[in-house]
Formats: structure tokens, C-alpha cells, sequence
């Protein structure tokens, strides 16, 4: 059995490769990372698939100007809140 995969994850990973460096005010830890994508993926709505071509058709359909402005969107929200209230001490 094929397992399951939500490639809104792949898209939101990558949104936040791309702009969190231009955002360098922020914390880009690991932790803070995981925080980013999870806040923006539980604003976004998940796109599952289970097979080769059903990644392709969900990532060609998540190119759309529409998802990708969402996508950004949700990024760059998450990047301001988590960077402002980073969820770890001076310590870490």
C-alpha cells in the first residue's frame, strides 16, 4: 500500500526556502522552521495524494497564481509570528 502524502508540505517548504532568507530579522533555527510550517500548513488546506502522478497533478495545480499567493501568504504570516514569539529561550 502506497502511503499518504500532502504536498501542500513540499509547497509550503519550499515558500519558506525562499523567502525566510530574505527575512533576516527572523530566527531561522530548526525549531523555529518546524513551528513556520506547521503554523502556515494548519492555514492551508492539505492536498493528499497517493501516487507519482497524483504529486504531479497537485504540485502543477498548486503553480496556479491563486494557490500561490495563499501559499505565500500563509509563509510569510508565519514568519512574522513565530519570529516574533519564537517558541525556544536565548538558551537553546
Amino acid at each position: 500500500m502506497q502511503e499518504l502524502h500532502n504536498v501542500m508540505e513540499d509547497c509550503v517548504e519550499q515558500k519558506l526556502n525562499s523567502i525566510l532568507p530574505m527575512m533576516e530579522q527572523y530566527c531561522s533555527c530548526e525549531k523555529c522552521r518546524v513551528d513556520m510550517e506547521a503554523y502556515a500548513l494548519n492555514r492551508l488546506p492539505a492536498k493528499y495524494v497517493h501516487s507519482d502522478r497524483g504529486v504531479v497533478f497537485q504540485k502543477f495545480d498548486s503553480l496556479s497564481v491563486q494557490a500561490d499567493a495563499e501559499i505565500t501568504t500563509a509563509v510569510t504570516k508565519a514568519i512574522e509570528t513565530i519570529g516574533k514569539n519564537p517558541n525556544h529561550s536565548a538558551e537553546d
